[in-house]
């Protein structure tokens, strides 16, 4: 019970109900006892306690066997008992049960601390853990209980003594059970020091009180000390050094257990011989003890584990004969142990012995000389390692008789410190049976292993030899019977020379005996001193890298078993950087079948797939993810340059198999018949520049033997890549039909010297009839090969062929292909020379497509198609002599020219095609001989002839790059295949094209030309007015280009002699759009009409440098960015009826001039920069359109005059957009420019005069910045101007003067003011006056009237301001001398403010601008306007010059108002924003819409004045007034108390201290409340002013808030065909007004939403707008349909809903097993693909065959949503007729992760391709009996799926390619019996697929890969009598090897 809740309290301790340890920690403060061991076993308790420093234990046990289990701090668990866990609530037990009080630190230090504790049974246990806080709590807190610890001492020593006798007399089957138990305990502790404090008592240690009075005796004679029990601690023990003999000690043989004495760790030596009652030896016990010797007693049987570790002085020892068990790591690590010795024999193990642990004598590195004898049990070692590992002076072991096993790493690492090596002796009639892993790997044998004696032996296991030094012979037994085995790795990295077998002669060299069947994996690697080797004939293969490495192997014999050898294949690198001249031997492997594992199979251009034969091959090859398997070719090199060595970093990583890779001594090659697959790169050489001669390869030919079987042969991808010395290629042959040989990809890659290839004997290189299939760039560079011929198949029909096969055959003239071929693939005879190309014997050609570069570089003259009728596409550059194609994932910047000189001129096509021909992109690119191109029936030479089954092409550069000059379009006269669109590239840099229309379409179809078209070629005139339907010049996307183009090609890009374009007026409807760089730096072109063009895009005429003049037509509305930039010679522009000028338009065409033509009316933008450097423009007159002059847009442009009179719209001007032109005048008045930006006239240093109109309110700073000759600066009162206008220098590039405007005293500043001013009676206004920013010189003084003025003038008006002179009310002639008489001090009519009266200004800026302002107050009513003059001075600011303040002085100005004083009214204007821009307009009519929601609508309001004054009303607040509350009526609120009347009381705020009011914003605004349907007059006026109000009217609609249908009761039950009724039973408005059925009148008043009906199923029941229902048709059964009626609500995606059931009674009953469906679109008819819906399921099927009678059509099953568990019907009716469901269409359920079972109808025939693919919940599927095919990847990724139920009735004939791929939960399936066809992977990857029983007797195909990664022990079960048959049929379908076929 202890343990077990120890054990539940904490799991992560190991235990069970018998045992549990723990280590806890014990939380006492104070004290070195931190940490406690637990230790539990049946009801008895171990306590060890931790100190800092040391540890200790009491140990109580009921067994007689009593042990010491004092250990090291660090405790390391045993396999899975492998961490120590502390336990806070464990501590808490284990000290509440020991009762340990509180310690002082000082006690611990000083050895008082004692082990204290009592026996704690099961029964004690619980009661131990239930009261475990409490009795912790208070023995911490009670001081006291430190005083009582000796009491405890003494009862623990009682307990101690009363345990030890109860062991001592117990002996029954329990006790020794319980031994057994403590010992596996003990055993989970490895290496532990025996420590305690310093002050433990000895007494305590040691359980035998004999032993401890003999110790003490000893002890005290030894060191002259006397004593006793009580005080002779561990301390002293630990550090005596004498000697320990007990051999004639009295009592002696009464002792039973040596427990303590290793607590004697410094003695000299002990000698306990006469302990004869002892028979262990602890485990640890004597741990790192310094005796030099120890003597044993003849009684010992035992010595546990570590008994003896480290006792690094010991150098002998005399083990008793009696011994029978020695543990782990016994005497390891006993360095100075010279010699171990039995009782009987010197220098052996007593031979008594049955039980030897691992590691016994492990490191000990003195160890000389020992006998392992004959035990009686001869396998107690074999699963013990270790055993003399490290031993490093063992000279010689003797391995005796009976010894079956040498364990693994036995002696590994031994003899090396030996001067000649461990010499192993094997006893006469050796039993040896097995040399385990690594037994001497790396040690230091002698010269010779001698196995003559062991005639039993079997196996020699992995690296057992591996790096043993000194070792060059192995002599192996002389057997008569039996087998023998080497392991991975056995003899690799030795020096080994010679193998024989004993009593043959010896001989220099390995010769495997014939017995030896099998060797491992690099058996003999990297050997480097081997020469020759002889191979047993019983052996089945050459594994991997067997003889890899070994650089002086220069002779490799094959024996043979008469004429057999068993070797079937021959691994990875197996030969690879041997010496080997030729493979001679290999035509001893009469059985070979494979040459390397690695499999390198084309996947696009490359891929890899690995065949091997172990998983550590598949997961390395794994790694590989893409590889450029042989080099790429780089510029323009002879050869390639390949990776700098092979694909490998180290010597196990895998990148293809390299058998005999870097064998340079290696000259020819010779291949048996027998082999089926050459591994990939099994002879791969590297061929690089800079390669050592070491690595390059000295192969000259390859013969491959042939045979009379059929077998399907393999050279995989790159197996002779780069043996750039082979010349001659013999492949195999036979006339067997089932022979088939397939070249995988690169396979002769770089084999640069190849003439002879194919079949011995012929003249000519012919590739064998037995070709099935030749990979990708399989002959890739092989330079020297000049013809070849590929033969048809066996068959007749053509091998499969790859792309790039001849590429870079820079010899190869001549080709002829299978007549039977349809397509030459991409890249095939890239860049060979062709010249000569037959296609069979050219009788019938079939070929339908030549692939994209298939035969560039060729040396064709003329090339005749005229046979080829069947050609449906040509390839891009296929016949090309320049490479500029961009294919995919390639990059190409430049074009790759042909080795072989352009030769071609003709190309001749035949008369008629069977299909239309598609000429894809590049398709003589480069061939500039190329001019004719014509058939039979049009043979004209000198033009190309386009025949009208060419249809157009959407690629590029079709003819570009060659010599023709016309092209003649067959279409033109046929109308056949017109060409709409001229394709993109179409004739790049064609030199001899002079005009156009040569090459062009006569039909004015065209409505394209492509980017590029004539890019760069010789044109020299474009006429193009005949295509009056054109829309585009440069239309189409560039797939890319190799002449370092970026982005757009226009049509005529870079055409140097293009002088003239005519653009067609097209016809009406037709836009023509002149696209990017459409004619780009075509430096000649100097004529241009452009038509009705409607938009000029990027760069279209960008550097046509001599193009003077153009018109626009009116149709032109935009040209694009830098349209017409650089054209420096361009003088005049018609810009017709132009509204936008892009980006730098016209920038730096320093010829135009604007002054005569000017700028069009039309024009609304002119772009950033876009006349930027024009240095001729003169005057620019900016027309009524024009909205936007952008940045820049004039800077550093000759304009020397601007108008703005017509400018009217124009509203911005932004930065910088006039600097540093020429202008000398600048006036901008009328616009609707409100802010000049800075530097807007920066550096303009001719500016004399600027003048800004009144709608211009903000100047900016360095708007005016050097500007050096300004004199005159006008601007409206209302005008802010920035005090840093003038702010910034400007260095003259011309004179490199720093210029400044002139400051504020040298220049005239005008200040213009409105014609009059009127200022309200009563009301102050702020004079529209703010050219002063804020703490500037401020307002000198303001003066009233003029000459003729009387005092009167006065009256009229109060001024407050801040004035430095003050205000004056009559104008005089000096008014320094009389300002005192006239100056005007009342404050009735001035104040002068102490300090600034400031407005922030935020309505042009967007953040505040400071100014000072003047108030007026209309005091008296005036009779005529008086004249009011404000003078100002203002300073402003100049930048410093190179550090230096700039002179400044104040400008003096005066502004002169007309002000009228009168009576001025003030109105409300409503707002439904609070910002104030969405104004209510009064007098039209508004409409409210209520919804249940919201019933109101919120206005905001201002008071204005209605002359628009900027004066103060004396209000703020308004009056709203309804003349019908019950439609409409005002409120502060949403819902408000209904009035006629409402007054706001918080429009206005007061401000107390100035008496002055001011809108309080927040609260101008109230409601209108709707309160019923109508009309309704709502007035608004200010507060106090009924006068001025104004009338709004609102009209007031509701929503429908709910809808009430009901069937009529007569028709509640059902009704019949032709019944009518109507379910609108009433609906109610939102303001509970409802409209009742029985007062239809009312329908449409109470709402104006319009209430909508549908039908669920219209095709039975109908409804109309109005809720009228009628009953169309009955089914065979009740059908209830659903009357829906919805109505919108306002401002909302929701609706209002209401349904009613209406049910139609039936017509007849129906069949079960059926569903119901109606036409998705019933107004169509009913038809073949009509698409039916069924609405119950959702489900969509699609009508395959109209019934004409009953159950006579036929419907698929096209798509559901799907639910988990899906049944496809029987049948399906439509407008009452039956249908079957007899297929599953493709995708019906693809993706669908929602259905977990599927059931089919009885009628289904077919399941299409990916039907349920990637249902990834589907778990079970029945299949119908009716099907009969099983479609493409039906089942596909179904990952669930466990169940596939296939009756024997089934009629499947057909189980689809994937069909079941990836169904990895799959456990069986059954082949019904009519099956003919397994396609490919149809059961791939169905890892749980284990049981496949094949009923089909009529099985003929089964696709590649079909049963691939199934269970690898799976079975597949055959009928009996197609055993054979189907045993051939199933074989490589990529299942494993363990996959079994039965009967």
């Amino acid at each position: 019970m202890f343990c077990q809740a120890l054990v539940a309290c904490y799991p992560d301790c190991f235990g069970d109900k018998r045992g549990f340890f723990c280590i806890v920690r014990t939380g006492l403060v104070n004290t070195s006892l931190t940490n406690i061991i637990l230790i539990y076993n049946r009801g008895k308790i171990v306590i060890l306690y931790y100190t800092k420093e040391t540890c200790g234990m009491v140990y109580f046990y009921r067994s007689k066997m009593v042990t010491d289990l004092l250990r090291r701090r660090e405790f390391l668990m045993r396999k899975k008992r492998s961490r120590l866990v502390s336990f806070t609530l464990a501590a808490v037990l284990v000290i509440s049960s020991v009762n340990v009080g509180t310690v002082s630190a000082a006690e611990a230090d000083a050895g008082k601390v004692e082990t204290q504790a009592e026996v704690i049974t099961d029964e004690d246990s619980t009661e131990a853990v239930s009261e475990a806080e409490t009795d912790i709590q208070k023995e911490e807190a009670d001081s006291e209980e430190a005083s009582t610890q000796q009491d405890t001492t003494e009862a623990v020593t009682e307990a101690v003594t009363e345990t030890t006798t109860e062991g001592d007399v117990e002996t029954s089957t329990e006790a020794d059970t319980e031994a057994e138990d403590i010992v596996s305990v003990e055993e989970t502790i490895e290496k532990t020091t025996v420590t305690a404090s310093a002050g433990t008592l000895v007494y305590n240690l040691m359980t035998d009180k004999t032993l401890f009075n003999m110790v003490l005796s000893a002890y005290n004679e030894g060191a002259g000390a006397q004593k006793n029990k009580n005080n002779f601690t561990y301390g002293d023990l630990s550090a005596y050094t004498g000697v320990l003999d007990f051999s004639s000690t009295a009592n002696a043989a009464s002792v039973r257990s040596i427990a303590g004495l290793g607590c004697a760790k410094k003695a000299q030596s002990i000698n306990i011989s006469s302990f004869t009652g002892v028979t262990t030896i602890p485990a640890e016990e004597f741990s790192g003890c310094a005796f030099q010797t120890i003597v044993l007693p003849s009684s010992i049987t035992t010595i546990g584990t570590s008994a003896f570790f480290e006792c690094k002085n010991l150098t002998t020892i005399t083990l008793p004969d009696t011994l029978q068990s020695l543990g782990k790591q016994a005497f390891a690590s006993c360095t100075s142990l010279k010699s171990v010795h039995s009782t009987k024999k010197n220098n052996t193990l007593p031979s008594g012995l049955t039980v030897i642990k691992e590691q016994v004598f492990l490191d000990d590195t003195s160890l000389e000389e020992i006998a392992i004898p004959s035990f009686a049990n001869g396998r107690i070692m074999q699963d013990e390692p270790s055993l003399f590992a490290g031993c490093t002076k063992l000279a010689r072991v003797t391995i005796g008789k009976s010894i079956t096993t040498i364990p693994a790493s036995a002696f590994s690492k031994t003899g090396t410190g030996t001067a000649g090596g461990l010499e192993v002796v094997f006893e006469a009639d050796s039993q040896l049976d097995k040399v385990l892993g690594s037994a001497f790997s790396g040690s230091k044998l002698t010269s010779t292993v001698d196995f003559t004696n062991c005639k039993k032996l079997t196996t020699i296991e992995g690296s057992a030899f591996e790096g043993a030094e000194g070792l060059t012979t192995v002599i192996l037994p002389n057997k008569t019977s039996g087998t023998m085995k080497f392991g991975d790795n056995v003899f690799a990295k030795t020096k080994l020379t010679t193998i024989y077998k004993a009593g043959a002669a010896s001989s220099e060299g390995v010769v495997l005996p014939d017995y030896v069947n099998g060797i491992g994996q690099g058996c003999f690697y990297n050997n480097t001193v081997m020469t020759r080797i002889s191979l047993s004939p019983a052996l089945t293969a050459i594994p991997d890298y067997t003889f890899d490495g070994c650089t002086a192997l220069a002779t490799v014999e094959q024996r043979q078993s008469g004429s057999n050898c068993e070797v079937k294949e021959i691994g990875d690198c197996a030969f690879r950087s041997t010496a080997i001249t030729n493979t001679d031997f290999l035509m001893k492997m009469n059985k070979l079948e494979t040459i390397g594992y690695q499999r390198m199979d084309l996947v696009t251009d490359y891929g890899i797939e690995t065949v091997g034969k172990t998983e550590t091959q598949k997961s390395e090859a794994e790694k590989i993810k893409s590889l450029p398997l042989g080099g790429v070719a780089t510029s323009q090199l002879p050869i390639v340059i390949y990776d700098t060595h092979q694909k490998k970093k180290n010597d196990r990583e895998y990148y293809g198999s390299e058998v005999f890779t870097n064998c340079s001594q290696l000259t020819s090659v010779k291949i048996p018949a027998s082999v089926k697959n050459i591994g990939g790169r099994a002879f791969y050489f590297v061929n690089y520049r800079g390669a050592t001669d070491a690595l390059r390869s000295n192969i000259t030919s390859v013969t491959w033997a042939s045979d009379t079987a059929g077998q399907v042969r393999n050279i995989y991808a790159e197996a002779f890549q780069g043996n750039a010395k082979l010349e001659t290629v013999v492949l195999p042959d036979n006339a067997n039909a089932k022979e088939s040989l397939n070249i995988g990809a690169y396979a002769f890659h770089g084999c640069a010297a190849i003439t002879k290839l194919g079949v011995a004997g012929k003249t000519d290189n012919v590739l064998p009839a037995s070709v099935a299939s030749i990979a990708a760039g399989a002959f890739f560079r092989c330079q020297s090969l000049t013809n070849i011929t590929i033969q048809s198949k066996r068959d007749g029909t053509c091998p499969a062929l790859g792309i790039k096969v001849f590429e870079q055959c820079s010899s190869l003239a001549k080709a002829t292909v299978p007549e039977k071929i349809t397509e030459i693939p991409r890249h095939f005879f890239y860049n060979a020379p062709i010249s000569v190309f037959n296609v069979g014997s050219n009788q019938k050609i079939g070929i339908t497509k030549i692939g994209d570069l298939a035969f560039f570089g060729n040396a064709f003259t003329t090339l005749d198609l005229t046979k080829w009728t069947e050609l449906v596409e040509i390839g891009g550059g296929a016949f090309a002599n320049v490479d500029t194609l961009i294919e995919s994932g390639e990059t190409k910047n430049t074009a790759i020219h042909a080795t072989h000189a352009p030769c071609l001129t003709t190309v001749i096509l035949p008369n008629t095609m069977k299909q239309n021909l598609f000429i894809n992109s590049c398709f003589v690119f480069g061939q500039s001989d190329f001019n004719t191109m014509k058939t039979a029936s049009h043979a004209v030479n000198g033009e190309v002839y386009i025949p009208d089954y060419v249809y157009e092409n959407a690629q590029q550069a079709m003819f570009g790059g060659t010599g023709l000059k016309k092209v003649v379009w067959q279409a033109d006269t046929t109308g056949k295949n017109v060409w709409k669109s001229i394709p993109v590239f179409q004739y790049e840099v064609c030199s001899n094209i002079r005009d156009a229309k040569d090459v062009l379409p006569t039909g004015t179809y065209v409505t394209s030309i492509g980017q590029g078209a004539f890019y760069n070629s010789d044109i020299q005139s474009a006429d193009l007015s005949a295509y009056k339907n054109l829309k585009e010049l440069g239309s189409g996307a560039i797939s890319g280009s190799a002449w370092g183009i970026s982005g757009k090609v226009g049509v005529f890009m870079q055409c140097p002699y293009l002088a003239s374009v005519k653009l067609p007026q097209t016809n009406t409807g037709v836009s023509l759009l002149v696209k990017d760089k459409t004619f780009f730096k075509s430096v000649n072109l100097v004529q241009v009409e452009l038509g009705s063009t409607a938009e000029i895009q990027q760069e279209a005429f960008s550097g046509c440098a001599a193009l003077r003049s153009i018109v626009f037509p009116n149709t032109l509305t935009k040209i694009g960015q830098k349209a017409f930039n650089q054209c420096t010679s361009l003088e005049t522009v018609n810009f017709g009826k132009l509204k936008e000028i892009g980006n730098y338009g016209f920038s730096e065409c320093t010829s135009l001039n604007l002054t005569n033509s000017g700028l069009p009316n039309t024009l609304e933008t002119i772009g950033t920069y876009a006349f930027w450097k024009d240095t001729n423009l003169g005057k620019v007159v900016f027309g009524p359109a024009l909205k936007k002059i952008d940045s820049y847009a004039f800077q550093k442009s000759g304009v020397e005059e601007v108008e703005f009179s017509k400018a009217a719209r124009l509203e911005t001007i932004n930065a910088y957009a006039f600097s540093e032109t020429a202008i000398r005048s600048f006036k901008l008045s009328g616009t609707k420019v409100a802010k000049i930006p800075t530097f807007t006239l920066y550096g303009c240093t001719s500016l004399t005069s600027a003048s800004f109109g009144e709608e211009v309110l903000y100047i900016d700073q360095n708007a005016l910045a050097g500007c050096r000759n300004l004199s005159r600066f006008e601007f409206a009162s209302t005008a802010t101007v920035n005090n840093k206008v003038f702010y910034n220098s400007y260095r003259n590039p011309t004179t490199q003067n720093v210029d400044y405007t002139a400051n504020g005293g040298n220049i005239t500043i005008v200040v213009n003011t409105p014609d009059k001013t009127t200022v309200p009676i009563g009301r102050t206004i702020t004079l529209p006056y703010y050219a002063n920013p804020k703490g500037t010189s401020g307002f000198d003084y303001v003066l009233v009237g003029d000459m003729n003025s009387t005092e009167e003038v006065k009256t009229h008006l109060k001024v407050s301001a801040k004035l430095l002179d003050g205000y004056y009310w009559k104008k005089q002639t000096n008014l320094a001398d009389e300002q005192a008489a006239y100056k005007i001090v009342d404050k009735k009519y001035y104040e002068a403010l102490a300090a600034t009266k400031t407005w922030k200004r935020t309505d042009i800026t967007g953040s505040n601008v400071e100014v000072d302002v003047i108030d007026i107050a209309g005091v008296t009513a005036t009779t005529e306007p008086i004249n009011l003059s404000v003078t100002c001075s203002l300073t402003f600011e100049c930048a410093p010059n190179a550090g230096v303040p700039v002179s400044v002085t104040a400008s003096k100005f005066s502004a002169k108002y007309n002000i009228e004083v009168k009576e001025v009214p003030f109105c409300a204007d409503l707002y439904a924003d609070s910002r104030r821009t969405q104004s209510v307009a009064y007098g039209k009519t508004e409409k409210i819409q209520a919804t249940a929601s919201k019933k109101y609508v919120q206005y905001y309001f201002d008071i204005n004045n209605t002359e628009a004054i900027n004066c103060t009303p004396d209000t703020y607040d308004v009056v709203v007034e309804t003349d019908n509350p019950n439609v409409l009526y005002p409120s502060g609120s949403t819902g408000g108390t209904k009035v006629s009347s409402y007054a706001t009381t918080n429009g206005t705020r007061v401000n107390t201290s100035t008496q002055t009011i001011s809108p309080n914003t927040g609260s101008q605004m109230f409601y209108l409340v709707a309160a019923g349907i109508g009309t309704a007059h709502i007035k608004v006026y200010p507060k106090g002013h009924p006068e001025y109000a104004r009338v709004y009217t609102y009209v007031v609609n509701a929503d429908i808030q709910r809808i009430t249908l009901k069937v009529p009761d007569s028709y509640a039950n059902g009704a019949n065909v032709g019944a009518a009724f109507c379910v609108f039973d009433s609906y109610e408005n939102c303001f509970k007004q409802t409209a009742k059925a029985q007062d239809m009148s009312k329908y449409p008043v109470y709402s104006n939403m319009k209430i909508v009906y549908t039908s669920s199923d219209p095709e039975y029941v109908s409804v109309d707008d109005r809720g009228n229902v009628r009953i169309l048709k009955a089914d065979t059964y009740k059908k209830t349909v659903q009357i829906t009626a919805t109505a919108p609500i306002s401002n909302s995606t929701s609706t209002v809903r209401a349904s009613v059931s209406v049910r139609v009674n039936s017509r007849t009953g129906q069949t079960s097993g059926g569903a119901s469906g109606v036409l998705e679109d019933p107004s169509k008819p009913l038809q073949n693909n009509s698409k039916v819906k069924d609405p119950a399921s959702g489900t969509t099927y699609v009508v395959t065959k109209v019934s004409q009678k009953d159950l006579q059509g036929e419907v698929k099953f096209s798509k559901t949503t799907g639910t988990a568990n899906v049944v496809i019907p029987d049948t399906l009716t439509i407008n009452g007729v039956r249908y079957k469901v007899t297929t599953i269409a493709a995708d019906a359920f693809k993706g669908n992760t929602k259905i977990k079972t599927i059931k089919l109808g009885k009628y289904i025939k077919q399941i299409d391709s990916n039907a349920f693919s990637n249902c990834k919940n589907l778990t079970k599927v029945t299949i119908s009996d009716s099907v009969t095919k099983i479609g493409k990847k039906a089942f596909y990724n179904c990952k669930k799926l466990t169940t596939v139920s296939l009756s024997s009735k089934s009629k499947v004939t057909e189980i689809g390619d994937s069909a079941f791929y990836n169904c990895s939960k799959l456990k069986k399936i059954t082949i019904p019996a009519k099956v003919k066809k397994i396609g490919a992977k149809a059961f791939y990857n169905c890892k749980s697929l284990k049981t496949i029983t094949v009923k089909s007797t009529v099985l003929k195909k089964v696709g590649s890969k079909a049963f691939k990664n199934i269970h690898k022990k799976a079975t597949i079960k055959v009928p009996k009598k197609k055993y054979s048959a189907y045993k051939r049929l199933l074989k490589g379908k990529g299942q494993k090897s363990t996959v079994k076929i039965k009967k």
